[in-house]
């Protein structure tokens, strides 16, 4: 049995895909999960499963989803430790400290081509600052993440990957969650 942390993009956003926690978690526990959290209504979600690995994992809450919900989500899980890794790899651990909510991740279910990597390094971002890990984009935006250029919609364009963008309160969270 592992711990996994799973990632949705676009639920309760602007009224869009209505999903509610206790309905979700109610779901992926009829799925086969245990021990699920959820944290925020933003799809945040810490879980125990023996599926051996998160590509795994996503497919099959994205299935309880799907057959819940009625629609697709896409969803970026990885492992209880691999976050772990990726939040002591942190490049601006001193921003973050500062304003945790202005220093985020931008993760995707599996890295894009290392040529559209390639492009993302090759953007002028004034202020804002980002820098390629195992499992995503971290990125640190001093003006706000409202005001960023480098936006959940425009890596995505420029990776030409899913991605899900959570700020670095809600990434220390969801160690916490995971770790219960």
């Amino acid at each position: 049995m592992q711990t996994f942390v799973v990632f949705l993009r676009g639920i309760n956003v602007g009224g869009q895909r209505p999903v509610k926690m206790a309905e979700l978690r109610e779901a992926l526990e009829q799925g086969g999960f245990l021990n699920v959290r959820t944290y925020i209504q933003s799809g945040n979600i810490a879980l125990q499963s023996t599926e051996g690995s998160p590509a795994q994992v996503s497919q099959k809450v994205q299935q309880c989803i799907l057959n819940r919900f009625g629609f697709e989500v896409p969803a970026c899980t990885l492992s209880r430790q691999a976050l772990s890794v990726l939040h002591k790899k942190l490049p601006f651990a001193e921003a973050a400290a500062q304003a945790p909510t202005k220093v985020l991740a931008s993760l995707w279910q599996a890295p894009p081509p290392p040529e559209h990597l390639q492009r993302l390094q090759s953007l002028d971002c004034g202020r804002e600052e980002f820098e390629a890990g195992a499992h995503g984009v971290y990125l640190h935006c001093p003006d706000g993440y409202g005001r960023a250029k480098l936006n959940n919609n425009y890596l995505e364009k420029i990776l030409d990957a899913p991605l899900t963008t959570r700020n670095w309160k809600t990434i220390r969270k969801m160690l916490d969650v995971a770790s219960l």
